[in-house]
């Protein structure tokens, strides 16, 4: 979503990127990367994967989407990607980790996109690395940066349910802005026929996803058309479709029949004092959350060339107006992640949500960073503070030692203890097809991939559609994991 560079006469940022920070944060965020990738092959259907699988069974896929539409939810894309992805098609569980391994391929290849088309607007050059070159070391960093502080990871790149219904759309977000980006440098500055079109079609997808990004696109969109207008004087009529198929399938979305079915699940919301005021502090809070050590030194390291970029920038960019305009646009994207969630549960929204709003957090924020960076007076006193050598060591102790990298560690030394979990209950579960199973806790669970087991509870629907995909009469587990040592 970073549509900040509305002129196109930016100017050349030399040198921007050559420094040898880049290529040791490169090669540490593929290590810290590691143990992530290697949990791919080892994601299982879980919860509503399984359950959206077994409602499939006997349906066409317009009457799997009809009865969602009307009896849960009006994320109509969603509901759709979870009646035709191939575990649903095929009951299949071996294709689930090249399932999540092909989201995470789009996942790189939409920030690579976005962040090489940047890198080209701005005109960076170096000496030692190509255009491409610079945005894959960018790409990379950044993605180790998210993995190492978003809130859940599973939620967002090893289930399912939720990388389909969240990061997938936010990675056509990602494509929609690297096609809105180009469009700036082509001759009169605008998108091509064809990219207008997919940007639409994107904008229809977006907002039948999930609520908040739906919410955030079609904010997104109107401060652009008021941005060029307000700044450079000029209509973009280019994104004025693509808002309104946006506001189109937010209608489609929020008028579905089965909100109102869902709306009685959810408690704690519907406050309009509590809307006002607690979305502010969930702002201030969730920022402090986001913020990370590895993230610091990573900034103070480039700072310095953070600061040239910002001199590079155009008048009409780094104008008042334009500096106030950007900065409110990232308020009003950040607001927007707590205000649906606020409305209907009087709180924090699920963490898939929160992990899209990191990423926001570092594409975006490194770009008003740039925009302000004469005025960041302590990052830059630590820049000057800080050694290379000892900015190196904080990135690459903190990020491959801390936070989720920790557990992700842990997990990797765990995973033949998980496995072997695994296997004996797939033994017990085979031999049991049509009768009551007491199954006991995996032995190890690994937190960084593996969203959620089955409970003790019978009755519970995790447990009730499992038992139904593995043709048993029910299932529970023997004892809960707050139970486990």
């Amino acid at each position: 979503m970073i549509f900040g560079y509305s002129d196109t006469n930016l100017g050349p940022m030399t040198g921007l990127f050559d420094t040898k920070p880049l290529k040791f944060f490169f090669y540490v965020s593929l290590a810290s990367l590691a143990p992530f990738f290697v949990f791919f092959f080892f994601t299982t259907p879980l919860a509503d994967d399984i359950f959206y699988r077994n409602y499939g069974q006997d349906k066409t896929t317009w009457e799997f989407l009809v009865h969602h539409y009307t009896t849960w939810t009006g994320r109509y894309f969603s509901n759709w990607m979870m009646a035709v992805n191939p575990f649903s098609t095929t009951s299949d569980i071996g294709v689930y980790p090249l399932m999540m391994i092909s989201l995470f391929i789009v996942y790189l290849l939409s920030l690579f996109l976005i962040i090489r088309v940047i890198v080209k607007n701005l005109n960076v050059v170096s000496r030692n690395y190509s255009t491409s070159t610079i945005a894959l070391f960018l790409t990379i960093i950044i993605t180790a940066l998210f993995f190492h502080k978003m809130p859940r990871t599973t939620d967002t790149f090893y289930w399912f349910a939720g990388t389909s219904s969240h990061l997938l759309p936010m990675c056509l977000i990602l494509i929609s802005s690297a096609l809105y980006l180009r469009g700036l440098n082509l001759p009169g500055g605008s998108m091509r026929p064809l990219s207008v079109i997919l940007v639409t079609l994107i904008s229809f997808i977006v907002s039948g996803s999930n609520e908040t990004l739906a919410l955030q696109w079609i904010f997104t969109l109107a401060f652009v058309i008021f941005y060029q207008k307000t700044i450079n004087k000029r209509w973009e009529t280019v994104l004025f479709a693509p808002l309104m198929f946006a506001v189109a399938g937010f209608i489609i979305l929020y008028f579905a029949p089965g909100n109102a079915v869902r709306a009685k699940e959810l408690k704690g919301g519907h406050d309009i004092l509590l809307l006002l005021v607690k979305p502010w502090g969930l702002v201030a809070e969730t920022t402090v959350r986001y913020i990370s050590l590895s993230l610091l030194a990573a900034l103070i390291a480039v700072f310095p060339k953070l600061k040239d970029a910002q001199k590079e920038l155009s008048e009409k960019v780094k104008s008042k107006n334009s500096v106030w305009l950007l900065n409110l646009f990232g308020l009003g994207l950040f607001l927007l992640t707590f205000v649906p969630s606020v409305w209907t549960m009087g709180g924090l929204p699920p963490r898939r949500v929160l992990n899209n709003t990191y990423l926001v957090f570092l594409l975006y924020g490194t770009f008003l960073i740039i925009l302000s960076a004469h005025k960041i007076k302590f990052l830059e006193r630590w820049s000057d503070r800080f050694s290379g050598k000892n900015l190196n060591v904080i990135f690459a102790v903190s990020l491959i030692a801390f936070f989720n990298n920790f557990y992700a560690w842990k997990d990797l030394a765990n995973l033949p203890k998980y496995t072997e979990s695994m296997s004996n209950r797939d033994v017990i579960v085979s031999s049991g097809q049509g009768k009551d199973l007491i199954l006991p806790p995996l032995t190890y669970f690994p937190t960084t991939f593996f969203y959620e087991d089955i409970t003790v509870k019978t009755d519970d629907y995790r447990n009730i559609v499992f038992a139904e995909f593995y043709k048993l009469k029910s299932v529970a587990l023997s004892k809960d994991y707050d139970n486990v040592d």
